[in-house]
């Protein structure tokens, strides 16, 4: 009888001491979680100060794609338009990924 006891008292500390750690590592990840969300806050911040920094007035688009580029860009070519970038914005265009990686990332 004894041992039953001693049994069942042994699977009782086990079962908190495993629920204990699984507490802990629930912690560890919202803990992961804050700071992740905090450096995703603080690059979205440096973006956006980057972008006002350079802020690019024009940019080219062609009658076939619905991108727009920079003159830089390995698919510029002398065919395509100029507009202004908030035009091309409002005209549906998108954003090269080649061009606009870094430059332009909210749009």
């Amino acid at each position: 009888m004894i041992g039953v006891y001693l049994l069942i008292g042994v699977v009782i500390i086990f079962f908190l001491l495993k629920g204990s750690k699984t507490k802990d590592s629930h912690e560890t990840i919202n803990e992961k979680d804050e700071v992740a969300m905090k450096n995703k806050e603080i690059l979205k911040e440096k973006i956006q100060n980057d972008l006002k920094k350079n802020k690019i007035a024009h940019v080219f688009v062609s009658a076939h794609a619905k991108k727009y580029h920079t003159k830089e860009c390995r698919y510029y070519h002398d065919t395509m338009i100029e507009l202004p970038l908030d035009r091309a914005k409002k005209d549906g265009y998108v954003p090269c990924k080649i061009c606009h990686h870094k430059k332009d990332i909210s749009a």
